[in-house]
């Protein structure tokens, strides 16, 4: 079987069962897919795993999560993926602005992966040397199906100017938290870390301080007559009550 490199548009003789080829000409990293070819990419990681963990500690005590989640959480288990993403480059037509959309090339239970960034100033050439001894996740979803995705999201497959394969480095861990097994991904190559389902900080002692500011005030109006009285004593119900919400904000 033979395709045209879609790079210098040589002749690619492609041996039977391979997706993954290089241009003998151009040495581009190409790969097959039912539908086209396209360029393969890869991504090279800069963060060994103890620097990943950090960052992962670090999402953890964001504001997002509850408090303790950094020092609580048990990490069970950490491994290094390259991850094959769909990578779509299209141009605006009044602005020439370029935009790029990113689609999961395998299935995962992490669909915030796509808000990895892809920049095209780290995107190598796919080589077996690079992947040797690495856990490449081999591409499952279509080019086919990647492009209707796009087409949902109100791109048209007719304004991709460049369609890649590129392999995107990053630490899949799995942690324990009160009980529940929970899962991140952190970015090998710019430490960013997503998330899909992770504990998330319990809503009842916000909703609470809300309904009873809500009572207070709803009383005071009523009761009080005078504006500049009816003024006064919301500022001075307004102190506890955000006292309060501080001390639960700190606390949860």
């Amino acid at each position: 079987m033979e395709v045209t490199c879609t790079q210098c548009g040589a002749a690619v003789k492609i041996p039977e069962g391979e997706i993954f080829v290089q241009c003998s000409y151009c040495n581009s990293a190409l790969y097959l897919d039912k539908s086209r070819i396209v360029f393969h990419y890869l991504i090279e990681p800069t963060l060994k795993p103890e620097e990943a963990q950090q960052n992962l500690r670090r999402w953890m005590a964001g504001n997002q999560t509850p408090k303790g989640l950094d020092t609580e959480a048990e990490v069970t288990k950490n491994e290094l993926l390259f991850f094959p993403l769909w990578r779509f480059v299209t141009q605006a037509a009044k602005s020439g602005t370029e935009n790029v959309f990113i689609q999961p090339a395998a299935p995962t239970v992490v669909a915030e992966i796509r808000e990895i960034s892809l920049p095209a100033g780290k995107l190598k050439f796919y080589t077996e040397e690079a992947a040797k001894g690495q856990n490449f996740l081999s591409p499952t979803i279509l080019l086919s199906s990647a492009l209707e995705w796009l087409k949902s999201s109100g791109v048209r497959p007719e304004d991709v100017e460049e369609s890649s394969l590129v392999h995107v480095p990053a630490y899949h861990f799995f942690y324990l938290y009160k009980g529940a097994q929970y899962s991140a991904v952190a970015d090998a190559s710019t430490g960013k870390v997503v998330a899909n389902v992770f504990p998330t900080k319990s809503e009842t002692p916000f909703l609470a301080i809300g309904i009873l500011a809500a009572l207070l005030f709803f009383i005071e109006g009523l009761l009080i007559p005078s504006l500049p009285v009816k003024l006064l004593a919301y500022a001075l119900s307004s102190i506890p009550l955000l006292t309060a919400a501080g001390l639960i904000a700190r606390n949860y």
